[in-house]
């Protein structure tokens, strides 16, 4: 595994952390490498992992995604407590101070999970005695060869309540498994060990380096998205053909994976990985993409209803970065989730069925 360098990680922070002015102060502010906070307080001891995990949530959960993922989101609910005023929050704490947060979590930053234990929080906090306010972060991916999810629950819970809901059969959690020193519960196709997980790819590094609300990866062979797919469910033919009459779509580079980390309420980077060293002109173009791709869609959200792109910074190595504002953070989690994103486009394009009128 190549080492993500020095510089290259420095200008991220300084990026990032320029972006916006909406940043609180405590909550926002990037932090170098070396002192990001954990939220579980978990390490691994495989030397590979320690080498490619920076502290924090991202950090913690790539050793649980296998390398045949291709998708794999992370939300970090430690860091939206924080922004809200509620550092320590727990289930221990008054429901009206927790329905709050949860009303309020949805518009601070993009929030790519919205807790998976919520629909039985009542059941999880009646009978075992914890609920989603005691989970720190939360992973999911999906891929040909699997899926699953991870939750970090905070690290002085008694693991022993998860593990009865286990037992009770209380659903999501009835076919996952309790790793009670990491203070983590796992489930699905997850990575049977860190040597055959994300957790020693340097562009997954180099993202969690910063640390952020959540992440959003893609990797493996379908790193890029298709073209039909980054403009959304409602997009005709015409659509299509109106975006390559005004983007150079065909012939963009092949890249190793796509990551966007959301640094705070407004602001957020995407990360290309490549093979080789990038041309400059194939970022700058990709970072131009927005302008060509739909303004409106008659049912869902669109780019321009969540996003600017910014400049990119200057190719290094491998890697670009595209700095991002975010305009709705709500809308954002949408288009993230939907894959309408015109940055990690492919060049590859297929071209949209006519309608033939039967």
């Amino acid at each position: 595994m190549r080492l993500v360098p020095l510089g290259f990680l420095l200008a991220l922070s300084i990026t990032v952390g320029g972006c916006g002015g909406d940043q609180e102060p405590g909550t926002d502010e990037p932090t170098p490498p070396e002192a990001a906070g954990s939220p579980t307080g978990a390490a691994s001891s495989d030397s590979a992992t320690a080498d490619a995990e920076p502290d924090g949530a991202l950090g913690q959960v790539l050793r649980f995604v296998p390398d045949g993922a291709e998708v794999a989101t992370v939300t970090d609910f430690d860091r939206f407590r924080a922004r809200l005023g509620v550092p320590g929050m727990t289930s221990d704490d008054p429901m009206t101070d927790r329905f709050r947060f949860w009303e309020r979590a949805p518009a601070a930053g993009v929030m790519l999970q919205e807790g998976r234990l919520r629909e039985e929080n009542s059941t999880f906090e009646l009978d075992f005695g914890f609920t989603q306010d005691d989970v720190d972060w939360e992973m999911a991916f999906t891929g040909d060869t699997g899926s699953g999810f991870a939750l970090g629950f905070r690290p002085d819970l008694d693991m022993d309540r998860v593990q009865g809901a286990i037992g009770a059969g209380i659903e999501p959690l009835t076919e996952a498994t309790v790793l009670a020193d990491d203070h983590v519960v796992v489930s699905g196709d997850i990575a049977a060990s860190a040597a055959e997980s994300w957790a020693d790819e340097p562009w997954a590094a180099a993202v969690a380096a910063q640390p952020a609300d959540s992440y959003y990866l893609r990797g493996g062979d379908d790193a890029c998205i298709p073209l039909e797919e980054t403009l959304g469910v409602d997009a005709t033919v015409e659509d299509q053909q109106a975006v390559l009459d005004q983007a150079e779509v065909r012939g963009l580079a092949d890249f190793d994976a796509f990551a966007m980390a959301f640094t705070s309420g407004s602001t957020a980077f995407a990360l290309l990985a490549y093979a080789t060293v990038p041309e400059q002109d194939e970022v700058d173009l990709r970072s131009e993409l927005d302008d060509a791709w739909p303004r409106t869609s008659a049912s869902s959200v669109v780019w321009a209803d969540a996003f600017e792109s910014n400049d990119p910074l200057p190719v290094d190595e491998e890697r670009a970065v595209v700095p991002l504002t975010v305009t709705n953070p709500r809308a954002a989690s949408a288009v993230v989730l939907g894959d309408a994103l015109p940055l990690a486009v492919c060049g590859d394009v297929r071209l949209l069925p006519e309608p033939t009128g039967l």
